[in-house]
């Protein structure tokens, strides 16, 4: 075997199509810059809390508007008393946490 064999060339933009919202590439890593994200039908201030239990606390929360919640943190969010039903988190994790964030939103 050469030092390059064709028959062992990495097409490197072949792994950008393998990465889909909410999943890792099939090889286990992560690219720099993208932005993995996940969205959960949560029906229930149970289910809402449940879900969020993984995140920190300090994360960012952005609200949709027309949907009568108030929190800016994931830590104000689990706090809440009510949750309106048909809501959605949206929830788009970044390498950098400054740009993590939790979207809650209509279900569409």
């Amino acid at each position: 075997m050469s030092a390059y064999d064709p028959q062992y060339a990495i097409d490197r933009p072949s792994i950008f199509k393998h990465v889909r919202i909410g999943r890792a590439p099939a090889c286990g890593f992560l690219l720099l810059g993208v932005r993995a994200g996940v969205r959960y039908a949560a029906n229930t201030i149970e289910e809402m809390q449940k879900l969020l239990r993984g995140y920190r606390d300090n994360m960012r929360v952005e609200i949709e508007a027309g949907i009568a919640v108030t929190a800016s943190t994931v830590a104000e969010l689990r706090a809440l008393p009510t949750w309106p039903n048909g809501s959605v988190l949206n929830i788009h994790i970044d390498l950098d946490p400054r740009f993590s964030v939790v979207r809650v939103e209509r279900a569409s």
